[in-house]
């Protein structure tokens, strides 16, 4: 290949950034081409509406939260037993595989809504237990209420 390995990674890792990093999974640019019927969400999703920027910053931090709990989803499975989240997070893990290998962009994500969703839940309740042990091991079994 004409990039060399050291070139490959980096950009493997600028298209994974590319795909992985966009919390609106590229919906301005599809919904402002123009065979796409107006409507009032425009005011919110379209690049240089009214408050767009409002609608991105919190499709960017809702997309960071979600790939953080995905992450946290994992590194718990890793250490357990094999079971249905462990496939899961396999899924979203060969998802991740596929889309870095082959032609992709964020919209393709939404298809894996469910999937992603399911992870980062199982990632919540993870730092969830997490929280409630080390409270419990640092506050509570002490007697301080």
């Amino acid at each position: 290949s004409a990039y060399g390995a050291d070139g490959y990674i980096k950009f493997l890792t600028r298209k994974a950034t590319w795909e992985w990093g966009d919390g609106t999974y590229f919906a301005p640019a599809v919904l402002g081409l123009p065979h796409v019927r107006s409507s009032a969400l425009h005011q919110w999703l379209l690049y240089g509406s009214p408050h767009y920027l409002i609608y991105a910053y919190y499709s960017q931090v809702f997309q960071v939260c979600l790939l953080f709990l995905i992450l946290c989803s994992i590194r718990k499975r890793i250490k357990g037993k094999p079971d249905f989240m462990l496939l899961v997070n396999l899924c979203v893990f060969g998802i991740y595989i596929f889309l870095l290998l082959w032609e992709a962009r964020s919209r393709y994500l939404l298809n894996f809504t469910p999937l992603l969703l399911v992870s980062a839940a199982d990632g919540f309740f993870y730092i969830f237990d997490q929280v409630r042990d080390w409270l419990h091991e640092k506050i509570w079994a002490k007697g301080i209420n």
